[in-house]
């Protein structure tokens, strides 16, 4: 963590709109945000291709990008699938135990990514 707090500054922007930027530089918040967005989605494409390695990372792009385009379809059939699983003797205990395992992972790999992140911010 950095040792002093960087301040965000709410300020017009070239579009004439109030943005948040970092301190007094031209970075806007939103431009962090979606640089770390980015680096989470490569973050996930890769883990998905080691869980899946029959399919190419295209193929899995693409995939995102259609159940961006149809969340309330895609969302939808996993809720069924869930649902299914936790019909099954062990279903219930398997969902939490998955949820669990996913979020303790992610939670550190979303970690680690942030803190590359403050020490390559501090570094310059």
């Amino acid at each position: 963590m950095p040792k002093k707090k960087a301040e965000i500054e709410i300020r017009q922007g070239g579009s004439g709109r109030e943005l948040a930027y970092v301190g007094r530089s031209r970075v806007r918040v939103s431009d962090i945000a979606e640089s770390y967005r980015i680096a989470l989605d490569e973050l996930v494409v890769d883990r998905i291709n080691k869980s899946l390695p029959t399919l190419t990372k295209e193929q899995i792009y693409a995939g995102i990008e259609y159940w961006r385009e149809h969340p309330a379809e895609i969302e939808k059939v996993i809720s069924e699938d869930w649902q299914a699983i936790d019909k099954l003797p062990i279903g219930g205990a398997f969902h939490d135990l998955a949820m669990s395992a996913f979020a303790d992972d992610w939670e550190s790999k979303e970690d680690a990514i942030y803190d590359q992140f403050l020490d390559d911010a501090s570094s310059q």
